[in-house]
């Protein structure tokens, strides 16, 4: 896992075509969320990642609102294999 600041993270979705992945509740995420992300909340991120990528080699950035459960859920990751981990430091709380 790699912290990133959000301006490095939306630098990555420009150009590396990175997934945001948001691991809030569905109910936080429904209010605050990153276009474009998908929502995998914590909890539920080892079971769904393959849903969203079949590569251990694709770029992730993962966030939530205070960058808590962000860090946790990359953890997750990279114990699976995933190698292009990055986490939004701080999340996202404005």
């Amino acid at each position: 896992m790699k912290n990133v600041s959000y301006d490095q993270a939306i630098n990555l979705v420009n150009e590396y075509g990175a997934k945001l992945i948001d691991v809030q509740l569905e109910n936080d995420y429904y209010r605050s969320h990153l276009y474009g992300s998908i929502n995998i909340p914590v909890e539920n991120i080892a079971d769904e990642i393959a849903n969203v990528t079949n590569s251990i080699d694709e770029v992730l950035v993962v966030y939530c609102l205070k960058g808590i459960r962000s860090v946790a859920a990359c953890d997750i990751l990279t114990r699976l294999g995933y190698i292009n981990v990055y986490n939004i430091q701080g999340g996202i709380e404005y």
